[in-house]
């Protein structure tokens, strides 16, 4: 994981700090967005620069699964993680979506390491 670029799109400062931290600690290089909106701006500028995209649901403006939707839609690589302390609350095709990783919060880094690790061993699979 050394190096690869993550995006974190988190609209909690105090959780958005935690897994800055967590992402550094695996040797993630770490961009952040406080929101869907501010997130899919960043992606429109440079596509393919992020390895992992790291998202809450529930987030003022865009959600995450509003924003996973865009990203399908541009084809855009990226593995994808969708967080939240309500997963009950998200859309069942999303949570069915085997490309797409999940993290029920509060999580560990070790979690956070798990997930990234499977679905990167998935991709290669694929």
């Amino acid at each position: 994981m050394q190096n690869k670029n993550v995006l974190i799109v988190e609209d909690e400062l105090v959780l958005m700090l935690i897994y800055i931290e967590y992402c550094e600690m695996l040797g993630l290089v770490v961009t952040t967005a406080n929101n869907g909106d501010d997130a899919w701006r960043l992606l429109q500028t440079a596509p393919a620069k992020f390895d992992y995209i790291i998202t809450d649901f529930f987030m003022p403006k865009m959600t995450g699964t509003e924003l996973i939707g865009k990203l399908r839609s541009q084809k855009v690589n990226s593995l994808i993680i969708l967080m939240s302390g309500r997963m009950s609350m998200v859309e069942q095709d999303v949570l069915d979506d085997n490309k797409i990783g999940q993290l029920h919060k509060p999580f560990t880094m070790s979690q956070l390491k798990q997930e990234l690790i499977r679905l990167k061993d998935q991709a290669i699979a694929r």
